[in-house]
């Protein structure tokens, strides 16, 4: 057989192995470029032994369409390969973008929640700043509760004006069974401060005042705030073998378990 190209009669070369294609038929050997056929086609051709290629004499002796139909099919399943690589690159960019998209949009979204989440938050502690609730305020029938509430506070503070108090309400439905909180709306912090100093003197009230007892107006994150501390507040003075005692002081919001000797609590 033959080791030169039939078109050009160049020796093969060792290099060249890939870039030459030999006729099923006559068995010569022919450069890929000097028959047209491109460097894939060639892979293809010498990988698969299941394809026949025919040089052009060979196909006019022989009619052997059926094998140049396949090296056609070839051709186009190379070119409709790369076309279909071409629009799934182009889709990739489109999803990049749209995935960068929704995120910024998300991002964006996300934001704006927390922003309101905070603001509502704000509001929602800077509007129970001045108020008050009272518990075990006897509840009866005809009762004003805010002329009630005016008596014990100027008895508790001799500095409470008559418009100390811009409003009063009970909270929750009525209930013969439950004594409902009732929430003090006071016209302002230092009004409320000054109440709370002196809230010792609810025990010089009558009878059936004596158990009312004054408290911020928190939110719910405020409350379990405080309940955290008072519950562990109570374990360190119960594991304290010094005598001390734990109380929770401090601001709403800014409350802190403070420890002092028994016999100096204020």
């Amino acid at each position: 057989m033959s080791t030169k190209c039939v078109k050009c009669i160049v020796v093969k070369t060792k290099d060249g192995v890939n870039q030459t294609v030999k006729c099923y038929h006559c068995e010569y050997l022919f450069h890929a470029k000097c028959v047209n056929i491109d460097e894939e086609i060639v892979s293809i051709l010498n990988s698969e032994n299941s394809i026949k290629w025919f040089c052009e004499k060979c196909l006019k002796a022989k009619d052997n369409t059926k094998e140049l139909t396949q090296l056609e099919t070839i051709k186009t399943m190379i070119t409709k390969n790369d076309d279909n690589l071409t629009v799934l690159e182009k889709q990739d960019i489109k999803m990049v973008d749209e995935i960068c998209n929704l995120k910024s949009d998300l991002k964006a979204s996300w934001a704006n929640i927390v922003e309101k989440k905070h603001y509502e938050k704000s509001s929602e502690i800077k509007e129970g700043e001045r108020n008050l609730v009272i518990f075990n305020l006897p509840e009866k029938e005809n009762q004003n509760d805010r002329e009630l509430m005016m008596k014990i506070f100027k008895h508790i503070s001799k500095d409470m004006s008559d418009n100390g108090i811009e409003k009063v309400f009970r909270l929750g439905k009525k209930n013969e069974s439950v004594i409902r909180p009732v929430l003090i709306k006071l016209d302002s912090l230092g009004t409320k401060g000054d109440l709370l100093k002196h809230a010792s003197k609810i025990m010089s009230l009558k009878d059936n005042l004596k158990n009312i007892r004054l408290c911020n107006d928190l939110t719910r994150e405020q409350r379990s705030e405080l309940k955290n501390l008072v519950t562990d507040a109570k374990a360190k003075e119960a594991a304290c073998q010094r005598g001390f005692l734990y109380r929770v002081r401090g601001t709403v919001g800014r409350c802190k378990i403070i420890k002092f000797m028994k016999g100096t609590e204020n």
